[in-house]
């Protein structure tokens, strides 16, 4: 699940909206209207504080429309300070229509499956030189001078005919890599 915060400069501190599981909807109340920046937030813990201190927490992300209708992407991410020094990636769509807005979250990469079988799909990222994650010793086809790159296997996917799968572990900013196995 995923929580939720908000954030006004005349407010004292960040207020929690909610939090939602995927596919579920939150709506604001209208004690909380006047707030200019959203937080994506998952708790560190199982208690149900709803101190920020007991969250991971991405930027403040402002959420203001830029016009009565508009249609904004916004990038942003959690980091996740546990042993697997996961960030967790989203893109958000700030949608303004007629002055109402509305906030969709969805993870930064989607891979649907057109095939008539079921397809593996294992995902990984360029490693910089300065980070000692587990390298995938698979070999990688590269466009360029032959030149050789370190991987992370980041997530592995198995997803069903004609079914969806979801990615938030990956960084687009990170040369994304994906192997696909089909039966």
């Amino acid at each position: 699940p995923m929580s939720f915060f908000v954030f006004s400069p005349s407010w004292d501190e960040e207020k929690l909206v909610g939090t939602a599981e995927a596919g579920e909807k939150i709506h604001v109340p209208v004690a909380l209207a006047s707030a200019v920046y959203l937080r994506l937030a998952q708790k560190k813990l199982h208690n149900p504080s709803s101190c920020l201190n007991n969250f991971y927490t991405s930027d403040g992300i402002m959420m203001l429309p830029t016009s009565y209708n508009s249609n904004v992407l916004v990038r942003s991410s959690i980091k996740l300070d546990d042993v697997s020094e996961t960030n967790l990636h989203f893109l958000l769509k700030i949608k303004s229509e007629k002055g109402i807005v509305d906030i969709f979250v969805e993870p930064v990469l989607k891979i649907i499956n057109l095939l008539p079988c079921q397809l593996e799909c294992q995902l990984g990222e360029v490693l910089r030189p300065s980070e000692r994650r587990q390298v995938d010793n698979r070999p990688v086809i590269s466009g360029g001078r032959g030149k050789k790159f370190r991987i992370a296997n980041v997530e592995t996917l198995k997803i069903k005919s004609g079914a969806e799968g979801k990615c938030a572990a990956l960084n687009p900013g990170l040369k994304p890599h994906i192997s696909l196995r089909v039966p």
